[in-house]
Parts: C-alpha cells; structure tokens; sequence
C-alpha cells in the first residue's frame, strides 16, 4: 500500500507540471489569438486549431490523474522509465549552455513580439509547405544589424514548432543552437551536433533505434558519452529517420569560429539532402552572413531575407 500511495504521488505531481505546462501554453495561446482580433488581424487557423487540441490535452490529463490506482500504477512506472531512458546512462556528455540561453531569452519577450513574423508567407511556406509547392525552401535565415532582436526572435520560433504536434498528431521534432561568441571553447561542431542530438534523445527517448541505444549505453560506460563529429551525426541522422518532419534553428551564425561554423552547417547541409522531404532550417546572422549562407545553402532556393 505505502508504494501504491508513493507512485501515486509521483504521477500527481508529474500530472501537476504537465497541466502547468499545457495552461502556460493555452494562456500564450489564447493571449496570441485575443491581441490579433484586438489588432483586427485575422487569427490562423493553426492557432484556433492549437488551442482547441490543447484544451482537449488538458481535460484528458485531469482525468488521468482521478483514474484508478492501479492504472496510476502502470503510467508511473511508464513515466518512470521513459524518465529513466532520457536521463540515464546513455545521454550523451554535452555542454547545454543553449538550454539556458532560450530560458534566459525568453524571458525578455513581450506577448505580441514576432507575430507579424509567424504570418508572414515565408515563414507559413517554409513551415508548413510541401517541396512541391511553389517558392518553396526549407532553409529560413533571417540578417539583421546586432540588438535588433534575432535571437528573441529564434526564441519565439522555436517554441511555436515546439507545440506543433499538439495540432495533428504528427511526430516532429525540434532542436536548437544558440551560438554566442563568449563561448566559442565549447561551441565546436561536435558539440553542436551533439547539442541537436542530445535534444532530440531527451525529447523522444521512447522512439529511438534500439541499436542507437545500445551503443551509447556502451559508450557512456566506457568513455563518458563523448561521440565524434562523424558519431554524432550518423545517430542524429539515425534517430531523425523517425520522425515526420524536423526542425532546426540555429541563432547567431556569426557569432560561431569560422572553421567550426564550416564543419556544423556541413552536417546540416548533410541532413537538408538525406531528408528533403522532411527537414526544416530556421537561422539568424548579421547581414555579412547573408552571401556565406546562400552559398552553403546553394542547392535549395534562395534563402529568406
């Protein structure tokens, strides 16, 4: 009895953070959606679509947490071993400094900043549109002079994909770097990679290869979880086989040593030609940026401006 009470407790408490979580993003949601009518900007139906699903998510959970003990039971040693399988012994050793730049940058956006950017057609296209659709490209860059708000903006970005398979159901997953010039000893393409990686891992551990996860299993006991450029890209390339669509962001290019910078957006371009279909890149640099990137990115159309 005491550990039925004990796994209840433990799933009243993850049921808790979930709700808060699922309410957080309403409230954005439906703050989102009141400033555009008050503006007399029409409201996406994406948005009306997100709401709706996260209201649904939301009664679903509170249900989950009067159910029986004995189903409370079994989701908890779920939820216990999912727990387990993303933090446990086969994470890979990465620094998470973009981890706690997003929190820190988030912190300095206003509700109704970057909604014009969200409506905007070449953010819709690149987002959403199909490869066969005209004035399509999966490669969004953004260039603007520094203070001006890129990094905010990849903020708001990231976080908007991030709620996307609260709309159709659909596996996507979503991964960031934030590159800062007052970090470049860690800021090295492996570490990059590995920060996709790592993201990817802790976000969907449930979903990943069997021998993906056997491998770092090994790897974490016998060396740390420390992979190589060539290590980190082939699971990361593994494990995204996986999923529907994929997005990834990476704030202030520029602010990334040259040689490195080189070697990252390589596994990028890399991954843009395994998945055509699939992958989508969302970057912000200053305006020297922009002819380095439409070169590296030479094989999809032009980037956006």
């Amino acid at each position: 009895m005491e550990s039925l009470i004990c796994s209840s407790d433990f799933l009243s408490q993850t049921s808790s953070a979930v709700l808060a979580k699922l309410e957080e993003r309403q409230k954005y949601t439906m703050g989102s959606i009141e400033m555009m009518k008050q503006k007399l900007l029409p409201v996406p139906e994406v948005m009306t679509q997100m709401s709706d699903q996260i209201t649904t998510m939301i009664s679903l959970v509170t249900e989950l947490a009067r159910d029986s003990a004995d189903s409370i039971k079994k989701i908890s040693d779920g939820l216990s071993n999912d727990r387990g399988r993303a933090e446990g012994d086969f994470t890979v050793d990465i620094p998470t400094g973009s981890l706690k730049r997003h929190k820190d940058l988030k912190t300095k956006r206003f509700k109704d900043t970057g909604m014009w950017f969200l409506k905007s057609p070449k953010f819709e296209t690149c987002c959403n549109g199909k490869t066969s659709d005209e004035g399509f490209n999966p490669v969004l860059a953004c260039y603007r002079i520094p203070g001006a708000g890129k990094s905010v903006m990849s903020t708001l970005v990231i976080d908007i994909l991030s709620v996307l398979p609260f709309i159709d159901g659909n596996r996507i997953a979503v991964a960031y770097v934030y590159c800062d010039y007052r970090d470049n000893v860690q800021q090295t393409a492996v570490n990059m990679v590995g920060a996709l990686l790592k993201q990817v891992i802790d976000a969907h551990s449930d979903h990943l290869p069997a021998g993906t996860v056997d491998f770092l299993k090994q790897r974490r006991r016998k060396d740390k979880g420390r992979l190589s450029l060539e290590e980190s890209y082939h699971f990361l390339e593994s494990t995204l086989q996986s999923f529907s669509r994929f997005y990834i962001s990476v704030d202030a290019l520029d602010e990334c040593l040259d040689e490195q910078r080189k070697d990252f957006l390589h596994s990028i371009v890399s991954l843009l030609k395994r998945f055509e279909h699939v992958a989508r890149i969302f970057t912000t640099g200053r305006p020297h940026m922009k002819e380095p990137i439409k070169k590296t990115f030479s094989f999809t159309m032009t980037p956006g401006k």
